[in-house]
């Protein structure tokens, strides 16, 4: 991909050190086979080092949160499997998903 280099590949995964909007730019649709997320939470806890802001706003963090689950859906394969992590505001994005991106619900959602 251009740009972007991987922090560790083996012969059957790659994993990425970026900004996820930064690497699914650069992925085409229906080209990934699983997807695993783990977000911040929103807690507003300080990472250090002028690292992502982690106290947004409820409706910011909803925004962010579909958006980000939108482009797994589009980069997912048919078949393909999706899980991530949530803590805050997990039930809110759960029927949020189911409704918007096809998703069954929870942790984790298959691709349709």
């Amino acid at each position: 991909m251009k740009g972007l280099r991987p922090a560790v590949a083996t012969n059957l995964r790659v994993l990425y050190a970026t900004d996820c909007f930064n690497l699914f730019a650069a992925l085409k649709n229906e080209s990934v086979d699983c997807v695993f997320a783990d977000p911040p939470f929103n807690l507003g806890k300080d990472y250090g080092r002028g690292a992502v802001k982690d106290a947004l706003e409820r409706r910011d963090y909803l925004k962010w949160s579909l958006a980000w689950i939108d482009e797994c859906v589009r980069l997912l394969k048919p078949g393909g499997h999706s899980s991530s992590t949530f803590c805050r505001h997990r039930d809110t994005i759960s029927r949020l998903t189911s409704k918007s991106a096809a998703c069954s619900s929870g942790t984790g959602w298959p691709c349709p």
